[in-house]
């Protein structure tokens, strides 16, 4: 259950952090798989230029065009995840 600071935090900045609610190896886990799906820029894959939000770059070539933004679909896509 959360208490009424964590809903409000979480209504206020749109995520909430809880800490140790994962172990430290299934963290390492979740950062290597998404660290391999980027290297190996498995799709779908949103990148900056791809977010057209107001100061995002216009074209994969401009400076972090090819920033990832996120790894679509990564939890119907990996067992890590169910």
């Amino acid at each position: 259950m959360l208490s009424s600071d964590q809903r409000d935090a979480f209504v206020r900045d749109g995520y909430l952090v809880i800490p140790q609610y994962e172990s430290a190896d299934y963290c390492a886990a979740v950062i290597a798989l998404i660290q391999e799906e980027l290297r190996a820029e498995r799709a779908p894959i949103e990148y900056e230029v791809e977010t057209r939000y107001p100061g995002a770059p216009s074209s994969f070539d401009d400076e972090g065009g090819r920033t990832p933004r996120r790894v679509k679909g990564i939890y119907a896509r990996h067992p890590l995840f169910s």
